[in-house]
């Protein structure tokens, strides 16, 4: 994971951090979508090892979609994410630390994970697995201001 410049600056950052992340998909009943989450842990400096990175992805049918019957429940739905951060040791900057992560969070979500997401459909759509394992690896993050 790449760091801003900032927060190199404030604490003598590296200018990367290890990350581990663990996944785990729930479903909230056939049809009624489900819930990915994830812990990611982060080492390589002190400060990156104070806290651990929570992320909650949910996906279920519109309201519109699953009360048309006509229409396949995935043609549209919903995504909520919502991100926290878990202190495990106190920093004298925690505050600005946590407002960062959440930033950061917002713009990769909206910069790479929705159009990423956007094209694993039209890939799904088209029924080319190939494509889909190609596309799943093409993830990346960056803390980078």
């Amino acid at each position: 994971v790449k760091l801003a410049a900032w927060a190199r600056m404030l604490v003598s950052l590296p200018d990367s951090v290890e990350c581990k992340e663990d996944w785990t998909l729930r479903g909230l009943g056939r049809s009624k979508g489900f819930v990915v989450e994830l812990r990611s842990t982060f080492s390589g400096h002190s400060v990156a090892e104070s806290f651990v990175l929570r992320t909650r992805y949910k996906v279920v049918p519109c309201e519109e979609s699953s009360s048309n019957s006509r229409e396949d429940p995935c043609d549209q739905c919903s995504l909520d994410a919502e991100m926290g951060v878990e202190w495990v040791v106190s920093q004298t900057f925690a505050s600005r630390i946590e407002q960062a992560l959440v930033e950061a969070g917002k713009r990769n979500f909206e910069t790479n994970f929705l159009p990423m997401a956007a094209r694993w459909v039209a890939v799904y759509a088209s029924s080319d697995a190939a494509q889909v394992v190609s596309a799943t690896a093409q993830r990346e993050f960056s803390l980078a201001a």
